[in-house]
């Protein structure tokens, strides 16, 4: 089955335009080679900062831009607009973003008419959905009690992206608690983090026991089935040539999931996942 990605791609559609995806790529680089990018079937890109798109439009690849439905740089072209809206939050602890209150609707529309449409104008296929669960941290662990409903706004919002366009690919970045929920409003998910998962402070990669993602699994499984879904797996090493690797990809392969491996700054293109097929 994914011998098919070293000689033709598959044009028919499944339950989900994306089915006949057999590798993918996760990059948010602008100097990467718009050539290597074209040699995986789907291609998640920096919405505003990505290398030439026309060159990958030439491939079958899909190029899906990046959107965080709940979190926002200061470094994005938008962020003078709402950086002093009442729903700009304070940072995530762990990341060098702001939290977005996801149950305001004027943040629902700014991303429905301000910053999906130059994204898809610019010959984005379709988008990639992050920061779905900060919805969930701000609800349950920042200030329990807080921000009751956020879960159920963000479900809103992902069925509003799909209701104004429905014929745009989108795939979710986890989003677990919620997935039952808008499962079927997506044509995949991404798996991140969940065979694998990063110690930053001693820069290495922990392969996770069995046990500790056998949840994650079975819903991922059931999602698959129930929706059509398009599994991907996201996992990082950060070294290119460990061993570990191909263990990984096979674990993902052997649960019909669609495998990436990445730098866990996401800013190179790690190829094993094509040269692992192809062999």
């Amino acid at each position: 089955m994914y011998l098919l990605g070293c000689s033709a791609r598959r044009s028919t559609r499944n339950a989900s335009p994306i089915a006949w995806v057999r590798n993918w790529v996760c990059v948010y680089n602008a100097s990467v080679s718009p050539n290597d990018v074209s040699k995986f079937d789907l291609a998640v890109l920096d919405a505003d900062s990505h290398p030439d798109l026309a060159t990958v439009q030439q491939t079958q690849t899909i190029l899906l831009g990046y959107v965080s439905l709940a979190e926002v740089g200061n470094y994005r072209w938008f962020w003078r607009e709402i950086a002093n809206e009442p729903w700009v939050l304070e940072k995530n602890p762990n990341w060098d973003s702001h939290m977005i209150d996801v149950r305001e609707k004027a943040w629902h529309r700014f991303i429905l008419e301000k910053i999906i449409p130059p994204i898809l104008e610019n010959g984005f296929d379709g988008l990639f959905l992050d920061t779905i669960d900060t919805a969930e941290y701000l609800e349950k662990y920042h200030q329990p009690g807080k921000y009751p409903g956020a879960q159920a706004a963000m479900v809103r919002l992902i069925r509003a992206m799909r209701k104004q366009y429905p014929d745009v690919i989108l795939v979710a970045n986890r989003g677990f608690s919620m997935l039952g929920e808008f499962g079927d409003a997506i044509d995949g998910v991404v798996a991140e983090s969940v065979f694998t998962s990063i110690d930053f402070d001693k820069n290495t990669t922990i392969v996770q026991p069995e046990f500790s993602y056998q949840a994650q699994l079975k819903q991922l499984k059931k999602m698959q089935k129930k929706y059509g879904l398009q599994v991907l797996t996201l996992d990082y090493f950060t070294e290119h040539n460990d061993a570990r690797i191909k263990t990984v990809i096979e674990l993902a392969r052997e649960h019909e999931f669609v495998p990436f491996i990445s730098s866990k700054n996401l800013d190179k293109i790690y190829f094993h996942t094509i040269e692992d097929a192809c062999k």
